[in-house]
């Protein structure tokens, strides 16, 4: 841990279909990536995640910001991305009231089964 420091290194937490890759290990002193994939099965990044995953994760990111002075987290590149991240911030009490207006304009979409290209949004 100290040659993290010493180096401004930092590991990135990855929520991914590997479970050891999922845990929750901080070995940074300066900040943290959380990165989450997905639980896709055979392609990770292709995942919107359900309302059921999303609910621990303020309380995950909350434990790491005790360790680290700073955490960037961020979901994979994906249709289901913006309405995710959009519900973990309405959930850390962190959201904007023009990021709500997104939110209730994006609630339709996300009840789709599947948006099958870029055009849909």
């Amino acid at each position: 841990m100290e040659s993290f420091g010493k180096n401004d290194v930092a590991n990135t937490v990855a929520d991914s279909p590997i479970e050891f890759l999922a845990s929750s290990i901080v070995a940074a002193t300066t900040h943290l990536y959380v990165r989450r994939h997905g639980r896709g099965k055979s392609i990770w990044y292709d995942y919107t995640h359900s309302k059921q995953e999303l609910p621990p994760w303020p309380g995950k990111l909350g434990e790491m910001e005790e360790k680290v002075p700073v955490v960037y987290a961020y979901f994979n590149n994906h249709t289901g991305t913006p309405g995710n991240l959009l519900q973990l911030l309405e959930m850390r009490g962190e959201i904007s009231n023009a990021q709500m207006k997104v939110r209730a304009r994006a609630e339709p979409r996300e009840r789709k089964k599947a948006i099958k290209k870029i055009t849909d949004f």
